[in-house]
């Protein structure tokens, strides 16, 4: 009798461990392929943000797999289908839901220790690795999961992260720049707390998709590099046109002489490499001197005789390396696919880049050149840069990024350059930068705006105005204004006589 009781006890325990195992054992969830419904999930319906969520990865990465429930129930499983951990989702009342994105944590319960009378459960955040938090108390307030819609619109430098934690800024390069698909942007794991001098580590975030919408991985173009023969001055592999998709173009010889051309005005110098990481090479472009190498820049400036020891301008990138590698985020705009994670972008090509212009900072970003053969895939660049006016109006200032001028006067004051924030400067000027804001769209397609963070449209006067005219739209009482080319003109247009009409220089 007893050794059935054994036998009883031990089948038992075997059962529940098994109901347990198939309880939390990996179980596909079918998406129901619906929008997104605010009332539903603020009632506690997760039904159309439930599915089987599949983290994209890199070279060396592990893929999470998660899956969601109507009831908001999360299990996170390694890619051998193996659980890690299991939670719910909670979600922020913070109104982001008109954004385009939807703000969560994910709650687990961590069980206290054996031996007392009843086991203590403590609340605490599960992370996209499947970790459970050990250091800091859970809060409604948590940030720990983003939700994009897909297709929204939404600029990803202010979504509502917490930037006051330091360098929590790194999310900018773990979130997608454009979005077409649900994207689920999951904190990676655990941030620790502050210890001593030393500083906590930055927080990483996962992207996640849907199962069926996973990104493909781009093929990258053999690379024809030799870096044996780079390394003793024989530029024989990268000996060839390059030519930039704005229209700069480059040539180098495989004696390591280098030619830049730039609206019309070529610059001969010399090319020499002298550091080789991570399969970029590095080095100067420039004059000659005793001492070294005077830089000459994308935009046909040579620098000062100092700048020649302060660091390099011109590289070559060879194909098959990410994007977030090399820790250029100019190159982002060019490599970053829609739906793709920039630090998880590949260069598909072999790459040369130039240092654009002088910067006393050395933060002047690069003009990046194609083979001329390899070309051929990026023809439709330039169509997607034309001026967007209803892009300005909303704050987006990617179409006219980028050197703006007189073609025919290029001197102080007849230059200027924007930025993706709207920072306008003037080249070869001492004047402070200004901040392009309030951008209005007019009845004929055309956008005026404000230069000067210090003016609004109460107390703007007209020399603070900024016009900026798209190709194919005419400029009344102007015929010698080129209409088919983007244009930005400053002042009134009404009232200006002599019109100094400005033109992408980078063309």
């Amino acid at each position: 009798m007893k050794v059935i009781k054994i036998l009883l006890s031990i089948l038992s325990v075997v059962i529940i461990a098994g109901c347990s195992s198939k309880k939390d054992s990996y179980v596909e969830i079918e998406s129901i392929n619906k929008e997104l419904s605010k009332s539903d999930i603020l009632s506690g319906n997760f039904e159309t943000l439930s599915g089987t969520w599949y983290s994209e990865v890199g070279k060396n990465e592990n893929q999470m797999i998660l899956t969601i429930d109507k009831e908001g129930n999360v299990k996170v499983f390694n890619d051998n289908k193996e659980i890690q951990n299991k939670g719910s989702l909670v979600v922020a009342s913070d109104n982001t839901f008109d954004k385009g994105y939807l703000v969560m944590n994910v709650k687990g319960i961590k069980e206290g220790e054996e031996g007392r009378e009843r086991k203590e459960r403590k609340e605490r955040n599960i992370y996209a690795d499947g970790r459970m938090g050990e250091e800091h108390t859970y809060s409604t307030f948590d940030r720990n999961l983003y939700f994009f819609q897909g297709k929204s619109e939404f600029n990803r430098d202010e979504v509502g992260f917490d930037f006051s934690r330091e360098n929590e800024d790194v999310i900018k390069y773990d979130i997608p720049k454009k979005i077409t698909k649900d994207t689920l942007v999951f904190q990676k794991n655990e941030k620790p707390k502050e210890k001593g001098y030393g500083r906590p580590n930055a927080i990483n975030y996962t992207v996640f998709h849907r199962k069926n919408e996973m990104n493909e991985q781009p093929t990258p173009i053999k690379s024809n590099l030799n870096i044996d023969e780079i390394k003793n001055s024989n530029l024989s592999s990268i000996a060839s046109n390059w030519r930039n998709p704005d229209g700069h173009s480059f040539k180098v010889y495989s004696d390591g002489r280098g030619e830049s051309f730039f609206h019309g005005t070529t610059r001969r110098g010399v090319i020499e490499f002298s550091s080789i990481q991570d399969n970029i090479i590095s080095g100067n472009f420039g004059k000659k001197t005793e001492q070294w190498v005077i830089p000459i820049y994308a935009n046909g400036d040579i620098g000062r005789e100092v700048d020649g020891v302060d660091g390099y301008n011109i590289q070559i990138i060879k194909s098959g390396n990410t994007v977030g590698a090399t820790k250029n985020t100019f190159l982002y705009d060019i490599f970053e696919l829609p739906d793709g994670v920039p630090r998880l972008s590949v260069i598909d090509r072999d790459v040369l880049t130039l240092r654009d212009h002088f910067d006393e900072y050395f933060e002047s970003p690069s003009k990046v050149f194609f083979r001329e053969k390899e070309m051929k895939q990026f023809a439709d660049v330039k169509n997607e840069n034309i001026m967007n006016i209803d892009g300005l109006v909303k704050g987006d200032f990617s179409t006219v990024v980028g050197t703006w001028g007189d073609p025919e006067n290029q001197g102080i004051g007849n230059r200027i350059r924007i930025d993706e924030k709207g920072v306008l400067t003037w080249i070869g000027s001492r004047s402070a930068e200004r901040i392009i804001h309030d951008v209005k769209k007019n009845a004929d397609n055309s956008g005026i705006g404000i230069f000067g963070k210090e003016f609004n449209w109460e107390t703007v006067t007209p020399s603070n105005y900024i016009n900026f005219i798209p190709a194919g739209i005419a400029i009344k009482g102007e015929e010698n204004s080129d209409n088919s080319k983007d244009r930005i003109i400053f002042g009134s247009i009404e009232k200006q006589s002599d019109r100094k009409i400005f033109y992408r220089l980078d063309e």
